[in-house]
């Protein structure tokens, strides 16, 4: 069942200590994120987004909200490069909202902070991937982890 524009519809999932409760408007999808991004964790998450996005139970224009993620490591953000790039093979992209400290040092080191849109707010990641370019706020250092 694939989203139809104008669309709303409610997202869950559930796996080892990390859950996912987000909607799906506009032709973007919220997903917010509550829990441990870890090697236990992000695989398991990983894998139902990249089906999610296959299926069309998410839009291809993706925000990850991280403000609930309490730990964060290497495979969490293995897991956003992973869906980052299904979503732009799909015509989409995917933007990461409040982020943890940890993260948004990983992603600028990495240089993908200038790929991936970032921000310490869903509705100006949300605008930046409607608008198809990021938005001007960067992340905050929020502790996480």
């Amino acid at each position: 069942m694939r989203i139809i524009e104008g669309e709303q519809r409610e997202i869950s999932w559930r796996g080892p200590r990390l859950q996912v409760e987000g909607e799906s408007t506009g032709g973007c999808s919220v997903l917010h994120v509550k829990g441990d991004m870890d090697f236990t964790s992000a695989p398991g998450l990983r894998d139902w987004m990249l089906e999610a996005v296959d299926g069309g139970l998410v839009a291809a224009r993706i925000v990850l909200d991280l403000d609930e993620v309490a730990f964060f490591d290497s495979s969490g953000l293995g897991a956003i490069v992973a869906v980052w790039k299904k979503a732009r093979n799909e015509g989409g992209d995917l933007g990461v909202a409040r982020p943890p400290r940890v993260c948004s040092i990983m992603m600028r080191r990495t240089s993908l902070a200038d790929h991936i849109v970032m921000a310490d707010a869903v509705p100006a990641v949300r605008a930046g991937l409607l608008a198809g370019r990021p938005p001007t706020a960067r992340p905050s250092t929020r502790q996480a982890g």
